[in-house]
């Protein structure tokens, strides 16, 4: 074998070349927009990054609900159920779902804010770059309106 031939059969395939980064599979990728072939086009939109913080803050909404449900639900079981035994299992049970329900509602609004300010933040972003570069865009029209043909 040659040294072209060997070197030739270690080198790595297109589907075996790694790839970071990545947020969509393969099968994903629109070749317009991709850096390479086979590199999906990842595009971040204001408007879903936007829908994903309504979602969170709907989940946190209702996490909230079923707090004060199960607090309304639980109110007179104390007194009610004095002397059998399971008043305390049934407090220790809401206790439970009293915590479960508040880790759900402090992520969901964790995911919110996160969301919400990276829509904030993209937006922002999007606007900026958009003028830095129509400046830029007149700078290089007034630049070179006022410059001659000389040394051509």
């Amino acid at each position: 074998m040659t040294f072209q031939e060997e070197w030739a059969s270690c080198k790595p395939s297109d589907s075996a070349r790694m790839n970071l980064a990545h947020a969509l599979p393969p099968d994903h990728a629109t070749a317009g927009d991709a850096a390479y072939p086979g590199d999906p086009a990842l595009k971040i939109s204001t408007n879903a990054l936007r829908s994903v913080a309504r979602a969170a803050y709907a989940v946190h909404a209702s996490a909230r609900a079923a707090r004060t449900k199960l607090d309304t639900s639980h109110a007179g079981v104390a007194s009610g159920a004095s002397g059998f035994q399971s008043t305390e299992t049934l407090k220790s049970v809401k206790e439970s779902w009293e915590g479960r329900l508040g880790d759900i509602r402090d992520k969901c609004e964790t995911v919110s804010d996160a969301f919400s300010g990276a829509a904030g933040l993209h937006g922002s972003n999007e606007i900026d770059v958009r003028q830095s570069f129509k400046s830029r865009i007149a700078e290089l029209h007034d630049n070179g309106s006022d410059s001659s043909p000389k040394g051509r």
